[in-house]
């Protein structure tokens, strides 16, 4: 990665620099395919996950590479003099990008996330639109402390090239920190509930066209998922006034 550049409310070009008061996320702001390599960590940030984040030390947060996948936190950043368009992993933005990439160049998945049935039904989609994709393993999140740990020192999971983990925000940047401590070397990436939408939608396609074009994602997922309710009436506006008044610094990597 280049050295860091703030934009303007932030300061220095690395953690040990920006004010303890400041939580500073490395934003990817250029072509998300530079990324995509071994050691690298990628995970988003909206406006809800931002708060679930700022739970984890500096030097964890250092280890992230962050997307901007809210379209409402996009437009914030670039007031505040970043660039960056959305970007997700879903098949509204990059899934279909990576997968094709791990699949032309023989690299092998492992997935984690959802039920064991999502997982598996997942996988199965998976397959149907990238035959050639290596599938390591795959898993569901819901597992005891003791599951998960085995898990995480599997020789199958640290074997694998490409991790992708959906436990939701918080979790599964933990999952995969504890991943690399275990001795993973491969690229990883969160997904958020990607695995469990596309594995209860028929299809792939979680968003009908209409609403991603209209970009009411936010509504129609309150709607098919309320338990998210709470966090664009309450979290939201929280985080959205904490990034105003430079609670939240965003570092170009």
């Amino acid at each position: 990665m280049r050295s860091a550049m703030n934009f303007k409310f932030g300061a220095g070009g690395n953690f040990s620099s920006v004010n303890d008061m400041k939580i500073c996320f490395k934003v990817i702001a250029e072509d998300f395919n530079k990324f995509l390599r071994n050691g690298v960590d990628v995970s988003f940030l909206n406006f809800n996950s931002l708060g679930e984040m700022s739970r984890f030390s500096a030097s964890e947060l250092n280890k992230f590479a962050f997307c901007l996948d809210g379209g409402l936190l996009c437009l914030f950043a670039r007031a505040k003099g970043l660039w960056v368009s959305r970007v997700s992993f879903d098949f509204t933005s990059i899934a279909s990008s990576v997968f094709h990439y791990c699949e032309r160049e023989g690299r092998s998945v492992f997935i984690v996330g959802g039920t064991r049935e999502d997982a598996e039904r997942f996988e199965m989609k998976v397959r149907s639109l990238f035959s050639g994709l290596k599938v390591a393993g795959v898993s569901g999140g819901y597992l005891s402390d003791q599951e998960r740990n085995q898990l995480i020192c599997s020789d199958q999971l640290r074997s694998a090239d490409v991790l992708i983990v959906g436990l939701g925000a918080g979790r599964q940047e933990q999952f995969m920190l504890d991943a690399r401590a275990a001795g993973f070397t491969g690229f990883g990436i969160s997904c958020g509930a990607f695995i469990s939408q596309t594995a209860r939608t028929q299809g792939v396609h979680y968003y009908p066209q209409l609403i991603n074009s209209l970009r009411l994602r936010f509504l129609y997922r309150m709607y098919r998922e309320p338990h998210t309710i709470r966090r664009y009436v309450l979290n939201y506006p929280l985080n959205i006034i904490r990034f105003v008044m430079g609670k939240y610094c965003f570092i170009r990597c």
